[in-house]
């Protein structure tokens, strides 16, 4: 607690208001010169995707240009579970990964294999932090959720831009 902290987000989202407003001083705006400035000179990012020069707002040439002057140690915090096999998105070596937090044992089966290039000790189950606050309020709901996965998910277009629909998805066990 005693380092600063801020979060990158997009002006346009929906939070972007509500944020500015309660930690004025530690938003950055997302692919602002702040926020760039900011980036190179943090020593921890904490990401929930991979590439992350992509994630604080470097694209095309300047990713290259910046690559060597970005030194922060990244923490992957994960959106979700890592129990696909995807090396090429989550290989420790595609950001210099330092620490992936997991949710569970069979997320840690999938992340020690050799082609992600983790150590025991840079890989820590601690279950997914967007569950901290979840309330027990037992209804009956149906929950339909989107899935990125490339096999069924129909391709992107542009980073950024939301995926199409797919009628392959409504053929798989998702």
């Amino acid at each position: 607690h005693d380092k600063n902290i801020y979060y990158i987000v997009k002006k346009d989202s929906p939070d972007y208001k509500r944020l500015i407003e309660k930690n004025k001083n530690h938003i950055l705006v997302f692919n602002s010169l702040r926020a760039k400035l900011y980036a190179l000179h943090s020593e921890v990012v904490l990401k929930t995707h991979a590439n992350i020069l992509g994630f604080l707002g470097f694209d095309g040439i300047a990713r290259i240009l910046v690559r060597d002057l970005f030194n922060a140690e990244i923490v992957e915090i994960q959106h979700g579970l890592t129990i696909q096999d995807i090396p090429q998105y989550q290989n420790r070596l595609i950001d210099n990964t330092k620490l992936y937090l997991i949710a569970s044992k069979f997320e840690y089966k999938n992340i020690i294999k050799e082609e992600y290039d983790y150590s025991d000790e840079s890989i820590k189950l601690v279950g997914l932090g967007r569950y901290d606050g979840l309330i027990n309020n037992d209804q009956k709901i149906i929950l339909i959720t989107p899935t990125w996965r490339h096999s069924v998910a129909a391709p992107s277009l542009r980073h950024g831009v939301p995926r199409g629909h797919n009628d392959i998805f409504k053929n798989t066990e998702y």
